[in-house]
């Protein structure tokens, strides 16, 4: 069994009202609506905001040598992209993120994304 199946949730956690009220709040920037099919971040792509979604769903995917890409998780709202060390800090690898055809609404992190 996969990581992410068994600690997906650990993973991916998912913000309930109050705490993406409070996230709202460190926001770095005002809300961001994302078009379907936009790149939100690329690979090797450093100094990227992590994204909050308030409203629909953010792909993560992977992709191999032949730049083939594979899904890891879809994030919905409550959830951010990104990796903890996009907080403060250093800036470490990520994958690619892409927009699917539900649009979402963002603020950067402190990020975060909004209806």
């Amino acid at each position: 069994m996969s990581v992410i199946k068994t600690r997906g949730h650990q993973l991916f956690p998912v913000l309930d009202a109050s705490q993406i009220d409070m996230a709202k709040r460190f926001a770095s920037g005002p809300a961001h609506d994302f078009a379907p099919d936009e790149i939100v971040y690329d690979v090797g792509e450093r100094n990227v905001p992590a994204w909050l979604v308030l409203k629909g769903s953010i792909d993560v995917v992977r992709r191999d040598g032949l730049n083939h890409e594979a899904a890891i998780t879809s994030l919905g709202p409550g959830q951010f992209s990104g990796e903890v060390s996009q907080l403060p800090g250093p800036r470490h690898w990520l994958p690619p993120a892409r927009v699917p055809k539900a649009v979402p609404r963002c603020h950067s992190t402190p990020p975060t994304c909004a209806p």
